[in-house]
């Protein structure tokens, strides 16, 4: 494998409104980045309901270990009746905490500004998405604007973890650097890659 990929883990917590470590909607997906080309791949995605941080890194070790993870500012809250911080938990369970919540390069936080970054390249042929990560293409088709053009935030969570890798993306770290990486990770047996079509009203086979 010659070209010059970077790769990244992304942890998102999306706290229900239980406000419990166990009824997160727990995504955990990796992101590879091909600098020389400019084109983001979306190569791992899991997710599952009412699973604790141990739970969550027990599934996703094989490929997440090593890989720098992150996290939304929600990860600064605590357990309910103050317990422990959520990213401390994720931190204890194996992941690779990026040291800071998502944000943009410039700063901030903003939902739309991550989009439209994406959006841009969805349209040039520049995001692609490997066939096996069934619940973002699940996502894509239920994602939309209400009547007053705001985001309907409703199984969004595996689409908003995306958008947070996408910012944080200057957290990457080359792909030699990760170690005992997974033979079957490479090329000879990816699966099929999809691109995104942000217009298309259905994935393309």
């Amino acid at each position: 494998m010659n070209k010059n990929f970077i790769i990244f883990g992304i942890l998102i917590l999306i706290l229900s409104s239980f406000a419990s470590a166990f009824s997160l909607s727990d995504p955990r997906l990796k992101l590879w980045f091909d600098m020389e080309e400019g084109i983001t791949y979306v190569v791992h995605c899991w997710k599952k309901s009412e699973r604790d941080a141990s739970q969550a890194w027990t599934a996703v070790k094989t490929w997440a270990k090593n890989v720098p993870s992150a996290w939304p500012a929600d990860g600064l809250q605590h357990e309910k009746g103050g317990g422990e911080v959520l990213k401390n938990q994720y931190k204890t369970a194996g992941f690779d905490m990026v040291e800071t919540h998502a944000t943009h390069v410039e700063g901030g936080v903003s939902v739309e500004a991550g989009l439209w970054n994406m959006l841009q390249e969805m349209r040039d042929g520049q995001f692609k998405v490997f066939s096996t990560c069934r619940e973002f293409f699940e996502e894509k088709l239920l994602y939309h604007r209400d009547e007053h053009g705001k985001i309907v935030k409703l199984k969004d969570d595996v689409l908003s973890a995306v958008r947070y890798a996408h910012m944080m993306k200057r957290y990457a770290i080359p792909y030699g650097s990760v170690k005992k990486l997974r033979q079957n990770a490479g090329f000879g047996n990816a699966p099929a890659l999809h691109e995104f079509d942000p217009y298309a009203g259905d994935d393309e086979d």
